[in-house]
């Protein structure tokens, strides 16, 4: 009998650009409010969050904190309808402090996986004594972004909230490095044992774009030029890993039960996934180091070069 096991392994890297001088928030309108807390991250009687699941179909029918007041709409990404998915919907007042239906101004979708999504336009139904928000259909992007060699970075996709207090750090880049697999399962009666094989794996290099932040002052040609650098030294290291773990395809490992067969093959793989990555936070702490983070800028151009080369041949990286 085969059976085919998935595993996923995810490494996480946080890169955070530090500025040279520390802006004057007195001399530039709005900037005291980057400081402040954000109606998206719970403000006090301004906004309310309540949870929720979709239909099959992506629709959703919520009950609001009232009788006989509900919220709904459909829910669903670029390919089609996001069935079977939780959500949060948090809803937004006007500043008057209360919290009745006639004071909400808008609503907030989150959905793991996805930027969160602003909802200002919606219909407000009445229907004898009930009360519908009819919100429509909302299409919600990936937050993931994969990297592309023919689509660079851009500030846009910075889309995160930066932490209060966040004044010499210009701005932060949120990555990871994922690989999945696949392998079957089945016993061996001649031998009396259970074998794992490894059929396919995946290796992946994303940037989650609703944990990446910048601050307006920070949105230089220069800082957005060390966040790309530090995306593709984490490409480098995604081919390595690839090349790493494609050398296990067809490995067979055996054990006395299914278990322990499928254990051993973990461990196989995941050793492979630590060693790489444990050498790609080494060399980005090293990139960040050097480059006293993007502020050296002779020092950003040698590793501009050194990456670009690292990126035609991996191999001439430092090896895990």
């Amino acid at each position: 009998m085969k059976t085919v096991r998935m595993l996923r392994a995810v490494l996480l890297l946080l890169s955070v650009t530090l500025l040279s001088q520390l802006p004057n928030l007195a001399g530039e309108a709005g900037h005291p409010e980057l400081f402040s807390q954000s109606p998206a991250l719970g403000v006090a009687n301004e906004e309310m969050r309540l949870s929720g699941q979709t239909d099959e179909e992506g629709g959703f029918f919520l009950a609001l904190p009232w009788p006989g007041v509900f919220a709904r709409g459909r829910l669903r990404n670029s390919t089609g309808a996001l069935g079977h998915t939780f959500f949060d919907l948090i809803l937004r007042f006007r500043g008057s402090g209360l919290r009745t239906p006639e004071e909400v101004r808008g609503f907030r979708l989150e959905v793991p996986r996805f930027l969160p999504k602003d909802i200002e336009r919606f219909t407000v139904l009445v229907s004898g004594s009930e009360t519908h928000f009819l919100l429509g259909e909302v299409q919600v992007e990936e937050a993931e972004l994969h990297w592309d060699p023919a689509r660079p970075l851009r500030w846009e996709d910075f889309r995160g909230e930066p932490p209060a207090g966040s004044h010499w750090e210009g701005a932060q880049i949120h990555l990871s490095l994922s690989w999945t697999g696949e392998w079957e399962i089945r016993f061996d009666r001649g031998r009396g044992v259970w074998v794992a094989r490894l059929v396919s794996v995946a290796t992946f290099n994303t940037m989650d774009r609703a944990k990446s932040w910048v601050l307006p002052h920070a949105k230089t040609a220069e800082v957005l030029n060390h966040e790309q650098r530090h995306f593709d030294l984490n490409e480098v290291y995604r081919r390595l890993l690839d090349l790493s773990l494609r050398k296990f395809l067809g490995t067979e490992v055996t054990g006395r039960t299914r278990e322990e067969a499928e254990e051993k093959l973990k461990a196989l793989l995941n050793a492979a996934f630590e060693r790489v990555t444990s050498k790609c936070q080494e060399i980005q702490r090293r990139y960040d180091r050097e480059t006293d983070y993007g502020r050296n800028l002779q020092k950003q151009r040698e590793w501009d070069r050194m990456i670009s080369e690292w990126l035609l041949d991996p191999l001439r990286a430092p090896q895990p």
